[in-house]
């Protein structure tokens, strides 16, 4: 209902409504097409997109970091590429897994995760080669997002998820502060599993962190959906505009309140700002998280 996953009771009533079909109709997909009974997303919905993302930046004057991307032959290539280039980024693609090709040939192990650091050894040899001051990968939905820099001695390191969220934090409280943009109302998402340095990061900017949720993307959209239409979730009292950004230790990363699951875009965007942001003081990302 909300372009997310249902939570309960919501979703024991799909599994009860799908166990009383007692009949399945099915025709060709092309019949199907034809019949306007399939809708095509096309340039117009791509554009709406990407220009959505562009306005998730937080200081559009950071853009002085190289960037190093690999969709790892997955859909990232027309998510995160494109919203980092009309950003003004300057990206360099490790080009031999541009393809988008369900047997991942290129990827170590055929996983295709970058949660897996194996998975980032190609994008972090583009970016050595290249300069970048980061790598940056997707999985093959593009929701999934995957961090590497090189740390003061020089030597390129993959980030975990909480490092990532992190990271993204701190951009959203630092620059929202910066621009007079923090309130008290403002809060933050984690799972239960996820770090809770976020929950100590956000209470120390004066801003609140719904923090015990279940394990799942699809509780995050619950809380976001929820302050959308009814203006809170339990106790948490909030409108649209206070969601800084939402975080979970498995690499899922979400930064709007536009969608109801992860997506790597806007953190991308957010992670490529915040590496511009320590270039110019001679520093990497490594440098921000041991800060």
């Amino acid at each position: 209902r909300e372009g997310g996953q249902e939570v309960p009771p919501h979703d024991q009533a799909l599994v009860e409504a799908a166990a009383r079909v007692a009949t399945i109709r099915s025709e060709p997909f092309d019949a199907a097409a034809a019949a306007g009974r399939v809708r095509f997303l096309g340039a117009a919905d791509h554009a709406a997109y990407v220009d959505h993302n562009l306005g998730l930046s937080l200081d559009p004057t950071l853009r002085g970091a190289k960037v190093a991307f690999s969709n790892l032959h997955g859909c990232g290539a027309t998510t995160v590429l494109p919203v980092l280039r009309a950003a003004g980024f300057t990206v360099v693609v490790a080009e031999d897994q541009a393809s988008m090709d369900g047997r991942f040939p290129t990827v170590p192990y055929l996983t295709p995760n970058p949660e897996v650091p194996s998975a980032m050894l190609r994008v972090i040899e583009v970016a050595r080669e290249a300069g970048a001051h980061l790598a940056l990968a997707t999985d093959p939905d593009a929701d999934r997002l995957g961090l590497a820099a090189p740390g003061p001695d020089g030597a390129w390191r993959t980030f975990t998820g909480n490092q990532i969220a992190a990271l993204v934090l701190a951009h959203g409280l630092e620059r929202r502060a910066a621009a007079g943009r923090l309130s008290p109302r403002d809060y933050v998402i984690k799972t239960e599993v996820t770090t809770d340095l976020l929950r100590r990061m956000a209470e120390a900017a004066g801003v609140r962190c719904v923090g015990h949720l279940l394990v799942g993307f699809k509780y995050i959209g619950d809380v976001i959906a929820s302050v959308k239409n009814t203006g809170e979730w339990h106790d948490l009292k909030a409108d649209e505009e206070n969601f800084i950004c939402a975080m979970e230790e498995s690499h899922g990363v979400l930064v709007t309140p536009a969608i109801r699951d992860k997506d790597a875009a806007g953190g991308a965007l957010w992670l490529a700002e915040l590496a511009s942001a320590e270039a110019a003081r001679g520093r990497t990302l490594w440098d921000r998280l041991y800060d």
